[in-house]
This record gives structure tokens, sequence and C-alpha cells, in this order.
């Protein structure tokens, strides 16, 4: 039974932090919700790194493939 109680409690413990998570990415998210241009501030605030990759000739095209990687682990 004290096992029992403690997984509970450990249980109870992490949904406790994921409802905490997530209401903080709410949050940030609400401070982006009706952006109009896209700033410095915002990239930064969005934005951990771009990659862009070397020019290649697809059929007569150039083409460069570009990464984006988004900060959705960072919630500071």
């Amino acid at each position: 039974l004290i096992n029992k109680i403690s997984k509970l409690e450990s249980e109870i413990a992490s949904s406790n932090k994921i409802e905490e998570t997530l209401l903080q990415y709410k949050t940030k998210a609400l401070r982006y919700i009706n952006v109009i241009e896209i700033t410095k501030e915002l990239v930064n605030a969005l934005v951990s790194k771009i990659e862009i990759g070397y020019k290649n000739n697809e059929n007569g095209e150039k083409m460069r493939v570009i990464k984006i990687v988004y900060k959705f682990n960072d919630i500071s």
C-alpha cells in the first residue's frame, strides 16, 4: 500500500509539472498571436538557428535547402 501511494504521488507530481509546462507554452504563444511584422526580437525569441545549404542546380533551377530550428523546448 505504501508503494502504491508513493507511485500515485509521483504520478500526480509529474502531471502537475506537465500542466505547468503547458501553461507556460500557452502564455508564451499568446504574446505572438497578433504579430503583424517579423522583428529581430521576434526571431530571437522563437528561432534557435537557421541552417542554409549549398546551392544546387536541379532541372535548370537553382535550389537551396533552408532549415529553421525553433525554440519549442525553451520556455524562458
